[in-house]
């Protein structure tokens, strides 16, 4: 944003990522696996991990993480890769992640495959907002979140709305 006009000064992008990694068990981790997210396994080695594999693995557990692929990080003439990774691109939301996944394969510009890039280089950029207007969202399957919504009874809703207008009964009166 421009602070003298107030106007955007760049291209506005929707459900953005970014990419980020985190490596198995190999040369650059004392042969620690950072993307392993089973609980405390970070506490105990966070020596051996950087911030982004924390990140990454963070991701992949909540659901806003997409797999894009591994890729050799570190390699040694005569003995090989030493080092790999996993590369994802990671979006704020679970929300954002299944509107990219389920969304690029509608758009030209990222079809057939969803245009991801590739794990040494990911393509994590969001939609514009012409790009997000061309969605159909019809073709958009959104059930994955329903698991992460807490449902509310219907006694706790009679409840909530007994009290409500209880109160403002007594308010009037």
């Amino acid at each position: 944003m421009d602070p003298a006009t107030g106007e955007c000064s760049g291209v506005f992008k929707i459900f953005n990522g970014n990419g980020k990694e985190c490596l198995p068990a190999g040369w650059n981790t004392s042969f620690f696996n950072c993307c392993d997210d089973s609980q405390g396994s970070f506490l105990l080695f966070k020596e051996y991990c950087t911030e982004e594999n924390a990140t990454a693995v963070q991701a992949v557990a909540a659901g806003r993480a997409h797999y894009i692929g591994d890729y050799c990080k570190k390699k040694i003439t005569l003995i090989g890769c030493i080092q790999k990774a996993k590369m994802y691109c990671v979006f704020n939301s679970k929300f954002g992640r299944i509107i990219q996944e389920q969304g690029r394969p509608q758009l030209k510009k990222f079809a057939p495959d969803g245009n991801w890039g590739t794990p040494e280089a990911p393509n994590c950029e969001g939609f514009t907002p012409e790009e997000f207007q061309m969605l159909d969202f019809s073709k958009i399957d959104l059930s994955e979140l329903f698991g992460d919504l807490n449902p509310i009874s219907q006694i706790n809703v009679e409840s909530k709305i007994e009290n409500a207008v209880g109160g403002y009964i007594d308010k009037i009166q």
